[in-house]
């Protein structure tokens, strides 16, 4: 494990067990048995660990919902699992989740919804994804989002009631099967419920449009940019070429509206060996894997 994540896995302990403001950066760099010097060395300050964390979360989220796609499990209870795997994560991170406001001043929160908007607009893609799965590739787009809404109300009541009044076995997989329960009922009378929310529902898929054009404007900024520190690197003329051959397939497979995902990670892959691009390789991968998900 690099000092980067040893620092990350400690401090999020530390959150969880004290709270951020009881977490001192001596209390972290004890955990981790680094110097303070070491630590400033990868991370400005305390918040940008709580950042970092917070990102690492969100990507993991993702990754193990991807995971339960994989199984041999009925849709039905693909989606089950989904729901609990989904409130057992907020729930063992609530600690986490509730330093964020301890953390950073009021003027600072503000300006940070301009980044918590698309978070939540990847949570909100990842629900419908789910319940295109579970009920049915027919369902339209407005449904879709009327029943993400209405699944992100049932989830926040009962981890506040779990929060409450629950205990330490807490059964994550009946109240995914009530929750679910709850959504075929819902799905039912779906076309109703759209007319309950007609103006934002319209704002929210608006918005994920934007996110994904964004995002795909993105992929094409970073290829430019790693062409650029390619055609400064001191490296020799046949591996520069190679380098950026290789950028221009990628600018041409990001272009398709099905990238070949197989030769993409290849590609990223022989790109990483140039140490003068990995973190924009990287930084490619995860921009990439969340468009891919989303899409």
């Amino acid at each position: 494990m690099d000092i980067k994540q040893r620092i990350i896995e400690s401090s999020v302990l530390l959150f969880k067990e004290k709270g951020y403001s009881r977490t001192s950066v001596e209390d972290i760099v004890r955990k981790c048995r680094i110097s303070k010097a070491s630590l400033y060395k990868v991370f400005d300050s305390k918040k940008e660990i709580l950042l970092h964390a917070l990102n690492l979360q969100h990507e993991e989220l993702h990754r193990k919902n991807d995971e339960l796609d994989l199984g041999n499990l009925t849709a039905d209870e693909k989606l089950i699992r989904k729901i609990a795997m989904f409130l057992s994560h907020f729930h063992f991170n609530h600690e986490l989740f509730a330093s964020v406001p301890e953390a950073f001043s009021e003027e600072e929160l503000d300006e940070m919804k301009q980044y918590a908007k698309p978070y939540k607009l990847e949570i909100y893609r990842m629900h419908k994804k789910n319940f295109r799965h579970a009920f049915g590739a027919d369902l339209d787009d407005r449904s879709l989002w009327s029943m993400a809404v209405t699944y992100e109300g049932l989830v926040k009541e009962w981890l506040e009631i779990i929060h409450i009044f629950g205990t330490d076995d807490i059964d994550f997989v009946q109240i995914a099967r009530y929750i679910a329960a709850a959504m075929k009922i819902i799905i039912k009378d779906h076309h109703q419920s759209l007319h309950l929310l007609p103006s934002l529902i319209d704002r929210l898929i608006l918005e994920e449009n934007k996110m994904f054009h964004k995002k795909e404007n993105t992929l094409s900024e970073k290829l430019h940019r790693m062409e650029e520190i390619i055609l400064n690197a001191p490296i020799d003329e046949s591996e520069r070429d190679n380098y950026l051959s290789n950028i221009a397939f990628l600018q041409q497979e990001f272009s398709m509206s099905r990238p070949r995902e197989y030769l993409v990670d290849s590609v990223l892959y022989y790109l990483s060996q140039l140490e003068e691009v990995e973190p924009i390789v990287k930084s490619i991968q995860f921009t990439y894997k969340e468009t891919e998900r989303n899409s």
